[in-house]
């Protein structure tokens, strides 16, 4: 069985980083503790993990809609581009291409002890997760991806109700 890499640089020598995660809204009738950051490896390695936590007191299925929206870092200001994408909750830990990995990975190396569900599944149940350490491998990212830095904005909604927002700034870089 092939395991993917997690490395910052690859055979093209790009680095990936997500840095300065922030949640912006969260609905406390949906979901409460809602904690995301962002660290360094290590001083010399410029590789960002991420950490998400946060309790849900409803069952999350695919009427949860997800909307990533990417915006583009031009003159020292984000301007919203043609990226976006949309999906159905479930689909992040069953069909999504770039964040399914990362997502299950992270989820289990939490102990079976501290999950409410043993395997991570749709619809999720209410309780406390923990996803720590992610890292979104250079595999994902498509290699025709048009800007360099920028900013993915992340919606949550429940049939027009906005359950949570946020957002982490990105960047691509070419190492000489």
């Amino acid at each position: 069985m092939q395991t993917k890499q997690y490395a910052i640089w690859s055979k093209l020598n790009t680095s990936f980083n997500v840095e300065r995660p922030k949640v912006t809204f969260s609905n406390t009738s949906y979901v409460r503790n809602v904690y995301v950051a962002s660290r360094k490896y290590n001083r010399t390695n410029r590789l960002h993990f991420i950490t998400l936590r946060f309790e849900l007191l409803r069952p999350f299925d695919n009427d949860y809609t997800m909307s990533y929206y990417v915006y583009e870092l031009l003159s020292n200001a984000y301007k919203r581009t043609f990226v976006e994408f949309h999906s159905g909750f479930c689909d992040i830990f069953t069909t999504d291409n770039i964040f399914t990995e990362m997502v299950k990975e992270s989820y289990n190396r939490t102990p079976v002890s501290q999950r409410p569900m043993k395997v991570l599944k749709c619809p999720m149940k209410p309780g406390s997760y923990t996803f720590d350490d992610m890292k979104l491998s250079l595999m994902d990212v498509p290699d025709n991806f048009p800007f360099n830095q920028g900013r993915l904005f992340l919606n949550c909604t429940h049939k027009g109700n906005i359950v949570s927002s946020g957002y982490v700034d990105v960047e691509l870089r070419k190492v000489d």
